[in-house]
């Protein structure tokens, strides 16, 4: 997975790369907490899978493989 670390003023973030589902990406952000320690941890959401998380019905209909 891609990792790509930006300083903007004396802030620095990481963008780790995922791809949804799957267990590699899981592995590569646990490993980026562990390795950086940050303070906050954002995660990108489209906004099919974000209604889903919100709508627990529709999460119930939501396929999460691909």
């Amino acid at each position: 997975m891609p990792v790509e670390e930006l300083v903007l003023g004396d802030k620095k973030i990481t963008l780790v790369g995922t791809a949804h589902v799957s267990e590699e990406s899981v592995k590569a952000v646990e490993d980026a907490i562990k390795k950086h320690k940050p303070d906050a941890v954002a995660v990108e959401l489209c906004k099919q899978r974000y209604d889903a998380l919100k709508n627990e019905k529709k999460w119930d209909e939501e396929e999460i493989t691909d």
